[in-house]
């Protein structure tokens, strides 16, 4: 399949979402020490969830092999510890 990235920022965080084959990579960098979780989305439902750590230096990075070239509708969302959304790419419900 092609790669597919989508990038997204704000004034807290920034996304990296690319797709190659089956390969789902994930990237996330914070301007502030943030614990919550990375969810990684795909047709339409959450098929993987990693906690992380983040903050200034600590980037996220991660890739899954959660079938992602059989669809072109993956998302990512990084939420905090509260379950609160900070920011997300791609195709999230």
């Amino acid at each position: 399949g092609l790669g597919q990235g989508f990038d997204t920022a704000n004034a807290t965080a920034a996304l990296r979402l690319s797709t190659q084959g089956d390969n789902v990579s994930v990237g996330a960098v914070t301007s502030v020490n943030l614990n919550g979780q990375v969810k990684l989305w795909q047709g339409g439902q959450v098929v993987v969830t990693w906690p992380v750590a983040v903050g200034p230096g600590r980037a996220f990075g991660a890739e899954s092999s959660a079938g992602g070239g059989q669809s072109s509708a993956v998302g990512v969302q990084l939420l905090d510890s509260a379950g609160h959304l900070i920011v997300q790419a791609g195709s999230v419900p």
